[in-house]
């Protein structure tokens, strides 16, 4: 049996699922477990079960092998908080439940679309019933599953909740120690919910979730304090200047936060000249940031006759000759201009 996420749009996902057909009525149903994350901001982990079930009429005449697909939501539980009917709110029901589930067969995206019927007592998705003559050994389902969305004004709005928690540092339960004795405070389930890292610092057998004290040393307190602002709204707090985009490149790669690192790179980007080409190169080269790497190293090979006077250049070429060499490669697969010859006149 296999598996697999095959398409996900907003709030529609279709999970494709190729499984062997069952023998008969007494033989178990074929099923497999599979999780959907769509909200990561939100923890937003649902947890399902498909199976597949026949049955076969030996009072009919005609060979009449009718099958159903059955999918059920899991509890589960995240951050150590019970998921179970009578926990969940319902908010949480309407964002984490689906709301149209149906199904086609084969890999043919318009086929004849089979809906499910949800269960009045459980959490559970029932297909009608469908059949096929004869039945195949293996079948391929596209288990299309529909859930409610968030609106741009509730995303507008949970975002600006969200960061006026942290700007006014209300209901904090975690502290942040920062160098130069700097303090600044968070909220486990948001961070834990946005970033693993965070997520796995405040499992319950750790120190930082015991003590809510979590100190850091390698990070500049206006550095930290961007990061956690960019954690809570999307967006640094100010503006990005050549001083902070560095170091802030390094912290989100940290933490594993690509969209901040990916805002630094393209920042930087846009900061290559000739008076620090070389120093972005080499930067780019220690911290694996290729696309600034490539883009620094474009501009030394297009700028050479300007850059190789110069101490940065004497620099690079005693410290890294592997950038050197680059170069040297780079400049030979540069496009030579070609100068129109001048007609001779007679």
């Amino acid at each position: 049996m296999s598996i697999k996420i095959v398409e996900k749009n907003d709030g529609l996902t279709c999970v494709k699922w190729t499984t062997e057909t069952p023998e008969n009525t007494r033989s178990e149903r074929e099923t497999e477990d599979f999780q959907l994350n769509r909200y990561r901001y939100l923890n937003c982990i649902s947890h399902f079960n498909i199976s597949l079930a026949h049955k076969t009429d030996y009072y009919s005449r005609a060979t009449n092998n009718s099958l159903n697909l059955y999918l059920k939501q899991l509890e589960d539980s995240n951050n150590g908080s019970s998921s179970s009917e009578e926990n969940k709110t319902e908010v949480e029901k309407y964002y984490r439940e689906p709301c149209t589930v149906w199904m086609t067969c084969g890999e043919n995206k318009k086929a004849t679309k089979f809906f499910f019927k949800k269960s009045s007592t459980s959490s559970e998705w029932i297909s009608t019933d469908f059949s096929f003559t004869p039945l195949p050994r293996q079948l391929t389902f596209r288990i299309w599953i529909q859930f409610n969305t968030f609106g741009l004004g509730e995303m507008n709005v949970l975002v600006n909740q969200m960061t006026d928690m942290f700007l006014q540092q209300t209901n904090c339960d975690v502290q942040f120690h920062l160098p130069r004795n700097q303090k600044i405070g968070g909220h486990i389930f948001i961070l834990s919910a946005r970033r693993d890292v965070f997520a796995a610092m405040f499992k319950t057998d750790m120190k930082e979730a015991k003590t809510g004290k979590v100190v850091i040393k390698d990070i500049q307190p206006e550095i930290f304090k961007e990061l956690l602002h960019f954690i809570y709204s999307g967006r640094t707090k100010d503006s990005l200047t050549e001083e902070t985009a560095q170091p802030l490149i390094i912290a989100a790669d940290k933490y594993d936060i690509k969209s901040l690192k990916k805002e630094g790179v393209r920042y930087l980007l846009t900061q290559i000249r000739a008076d620090n080409a070389i120093e972005l190169l080499i930067w780019g080269h220690l911290h694996s940031a290729e696309k600034l790497k490539n883009a620094a190293l474009n501009f030394v090979a297009e700028n050479f006759k300007t850059i190789f006077e110069t101490d940065e250049w004497r620099e690079l070429t005693e410290k890294y000759p592997e950038l050197c060499l680059l170069t040297t490669r780079r400049m030979v697969e540069l496009p030579i201009e070609v100068t129109p010859k001048r007609k001779r006149l007679v």
